[in-house]
């Protein structure tokens, strides 16, 4: 679907909106070099080209460019171009959805777009997004409802590799949130056991270095073997 009538913010013209979405772009351009800045800080990596966020006015016109007629994301990267529902606006959301989806942006650009949507598991990419941002994407599932499932043995299961289409919620039986936040504690989880290793990781990534080998290389662990260390923490933290 065509961005033509989308203006550009005469503040911002990284911005661009639909004719009556204005003050949604306005409040977009105050956060978007906080939010620029946040995520490449926690990527170790600049945006090699100028993200473009385009504010939709409607529900309906976001869906379209998703083909999700019923849909109720807020967020999206889609060929390059990083869309933004009124429900973000409307929820107060906005910042760290924005934060979530430039993340996705961000790993697209450094590795190409082909490249990091079948070479990276569906859990990284979106648990990488959900704890740069800040919890964009899982808000409505909390730390403590999340580490509760995990402890009842209610998860996902991490692959170590990409797949021509990602593994997501609905493969692994766990609800769409549910799923988010989980990926977001498993790589909170990983960055702060071996911050080093962790940016090698991602520097890795960005190169176009296969998943398994980065994550094994940089981590001097298995993903397996992380993630049994992850959840046996998560049931110890919780007690008896």
């Amino acid at each position: 679907r065509s961005t033509w009538a989308f203006e550009a913010l005469d503040a911002d013209p990284r911005v661009r909106f639909e004719a009556t979405a204005g003050s949604d772009a306005r409040r977009l351009a105050e956060v978007l070099n906080r939010a620029v800045a946040r995520v490449e800080a926690a990527h170790g990596s600049r945006f090699p080209e100028d993200p473009i966020v385009f504010v939709c006015a409607t529900q309906e016109s976001f869906n379209a460019f998703l083909a999700q007629p019923g849909g109720r994301a807020t967020g999206a990267v889609l060929l390059g171009r990083l869309l933004l529902s009124p429900r973000s606006f409307r929820e107060g959301t906005h910042e760290a959805v924005l934060g979530h989806e430039l993340s996705h942006l961000l790993l697209r650009q450094r590795r190409g777009w082909a490249s990091a949507v079948t070479g990276i598991p569906g859990w990284f990419h979106e648990g990488l997004a959900v704890h740069v941002s800040g919890g964009g994407g899982a808000l409505p599932v909390s730390e403590g409802a999340a580490r509760r499932a995990i402890a009842a043995g209610h998860t996902f299961r991490p692959e170590d590799h990409g797949t021509w289409r990602p593994r997501m919620a609905r493969d692994h039986a766990v609800p769409h949130h549910q799923f988010y936040r989980q990926s977001g504690l498993f790589v909170a989880f990983l960055a702060r056991r071996d911050p080093p290793g962790f940016r090698a990781l991602l520097d890795a990534l960005h190169r176009g270095v296969g998943f398994r080998d980065a994550f094994e290389t940089h981590l001097d662990t298995t993903v397996d073997e992380a993630w049994g260390a992850f959840v046996g923490g998560v049931r110890g933290g919780l007690g008896p």
